[in-house]
Order: structure tokens, then C-alpha cells, then sequence
């Protein structure tokens, strides 16, 4: 997350919430 507010996982298409995380 480029915010630093929670964990995410990078995609080609962008940033996403991690599995298990809200958004």
C-alpha cells in the first residue's frame, strides 16, 4: 500500500488488499 495504511499485494494491474484484509 503506497499509503503505508495496510498490507497489500502489487498486481499488474495495481495495488489490492492482501487475502483476508478488507479493502
Amino acid at each position: 500500500d503506497p499509503d503505508g495504511n495496510r498490507v497489500e499485494f502489487c498486481t499488474g494491474s495495481g495495488y489490492f488488499p492482501a487475502p483476508g484484509r478488507p479493502d
